[in-house]
């Protein structure tokens, strides 16, 4: 007859085989991962969606609402010198969702998510999807998150940021170069974004 810490230990170990069958169950449905990742982020954003435009998200929600090119013209260069690509996509969130807080953040916060969906697929070719979700998370861990509900061009380059990375992990495993002028497309969309986006345009078509 087995000692109650015998069978302790093997109750134990029972658990620890079930954590690792779920999880290696978990770890090869990437599908299902990503849709967890989906229901967390809409937890973690929720509460800053709808707070207050502060001074610089102004810029951009008026800017976005200009009512003829020449003034959005004018208003880029004059008032906020980024490129145009992300007013023209707040503005065409919010003429679906209308001009208010969700609709001048919606552009950053699904440009963050697909930004970290590049990362988890950059890490999922390396160590699976489970790792990947802990790369995310820790990605989503730190003061930067911030820019998640961030009515500004980081969301959005960071869009392109992992677009870029995962198609330079495709372009960098593959004996196929034929790829480099989209790879340089993608990295020129960066550019189109956020004057920031330079350093990284130069990079990335060197290394197409």
């Amino acid at each position: 007859m087995k000692s109650p810490s015998s069978l302790n230990r093997d109750r134990t170990l029972s658990i620890g085989d079930c954590l690792e069958e779920w999880a290696w169950w978990l770890d090869g449905r990437p599908a299902l991962i990503v849709v967890l990742l989906v229901a967390v982020y809409g937890v973690l954003i929720a509460p800053n969606v709808h707070r207050h435009l502060w001074f610089d998200e102004l810029h951009t929600f008026y800017i976005a609402q200009a009512s003829t090119v020449r003034q959005f013209v004018d208003e880029i260069r004059q008032l906020d010198l980024n490129p145009p690509l992300t007013y023209l996509l707040v503005r065409a969130s919010m003429s679906v969702f209308g001009p208010a807080e969700f609709g001048a953040r919606l552009p950053a916060i699904l440009g963050f998510f697909l930004g970290s969906m590049g990362l988890f697929i950059f890490i999922t070719r390396r160590g699976g999807a489970l790792w990947a979700a802990a790369g995310v998370g820790l990605f989503w861990y730190n003061q930067f998150f911030y820019f998640a509900t961030e009515a500004r061009p980081y969301g959005v380059l960071l869009a392109f940021f992992g677009l870029t990375l995962v198609s330079w992990d495709y372009l960098a495993n593959t004996s196929r170069r034929s790829q480099s002028s989209g790879f340089a497309s993608i990295a020129f969309l960066n550019r189109s974004t956020d004057a920031s986006g330079s350093p990284f345009l130069t990079l990335s078509i060197a290394a197409a």
